[in-house]
């Protein structure tokens, strides 16, 4: 018996020195490489990194046997790498280890054995405590500053009157002005998401898990209201902001795994993180304990998580 797409899915995939580091590195699942009769053949897992402007190519095959791999296996490997001449290697994992012929013939064919063996949901938050924040949208709008298209001293009058309704060009439904921002962040809620997030840091630790106000800017084209006397004014753009609050709980570990080398000593630890519902998050922690974030994009590749910028709370300087 064996579950080899599952456990091809839980294992994460960036576990060596060699190709860690590298901003360059690419990583793809169940791709397929054309070998040397034209015939495209699956990988499990390819990865792809530059060393010097040459890209190395790295085939992972991952099996989840309910015995230890044999030979067998190892020498199918061997022979789907060997007619596939842009592999520059190639590493087996499984999660049973493997008989004393297969680490042999591993040894002849150059082919690097791991095991990943799965651990309990204790032992990972042994590795790494973690806490997930979710982000709630509160539907309490504090204040709506209006720019219009108007001489100044019409604007003063338009918005004393103004009562909180907008309108759409050649439709007559009115909108009100604070269920539309509302409406508008749920429906961009992940760019709102980094807005609160710049706004959270700001913050002094022990308000973090408070209620706070994020704000922002919304630009219109075909958008007016309209002034005491029923003219129709152009609405330009609108600051206003959205009371909002991060949630602190539990993460919800899907599967860790201890990731053993050829001579049984430990190269990585992985974790795999619900995240939003269907996607997920994958931490590695190498042997320094030192933390790297993946996640799955539309195509299905393992993408690597980059800072994108750091902050400073004395400074209240991003860079």
């Amino acid at each position: 018996m064996k579950n080899d797409g599952k456990f091809l899915e839980q294992t994460l995939l960036l576990i060596q020195d060699t190709f860690k580091n590298s901003s360059s590195t690419k990583i793809f699942k169940n791709y397929r490489l054309e070998n040397t009769s034209q015939n495209k053949r699956e990988i499990d897992v390819l990865i792809v990194c530059k060393v010097n402007n040459f890209d190395i190519k790295i085939a992972i095959e991952c099996k989840d046997y309910k015995n230890k791999v044999k030979a067998e296996q190892i020498e199918s490997f061997h022979s789907k790498c060997l007619r596939i001449p842009s592999i520059n290697k190639k590493v087996f994992v499984s999660r049973k280890g493997y008989q004393k012929d297969a680490i042999e013939s591993a040894k002849d064919f150059g082919i690097e054995l791991l095991t990943a063996d799965i651990v309990s949901k204790e032992t990972i938050l042994g590795w790494l405590p973690i806490k997930q924040l979710r982000l709630q949208l509160l539907p309490e709008i504090p204040e709506v500053i209006l720019t219009i298209n108007e001489l100044k001293e019409k604007i003063e009058k338009t918005t004393s009157t103004f009562d909180g309704y907008i309108y759409v060009y050649k439709d007559i439904t009115p909108l009100n002005i604070k269920e539309f921002i509302f409406n508008s962040a749920l429906d961009n809620k992940k760019i709102f998401h980094n807005l609160a997030i710049i706004e959270w840091l700001r913050l002094d630790e022990n308000q973090r898990l408070n209620n706070f106000i994020v704000p922002f800017e919304l630009k219109f084209k075909n958008y007016y209201i309209k002034n005491d006397i029923g003219e129709k004014i152009r609405l330009l753009k609108v600051k206003s902001g959205i009371m909002v609050k991060f949630v602190e709980r539990e993460a919800n570990i899907i599967e860790g795994r201890n990731i053993l080398g050829q001579n049984n000593k430990e190269i990585a630890k992985s974790i795999k993180v619900e995240y939003e519902g269907n996607s997920t998050t994958d931490i590695i922690l190498d042997k320094n304990q030192k933390a790297y974030f993946y996640i799955t994009n539309s195509q299905g590749e393992s993408v690597r998580l980059k800072k994108l910028f750091s902050y400073d709370p004395k400074s209240d300087k991003f860079s």
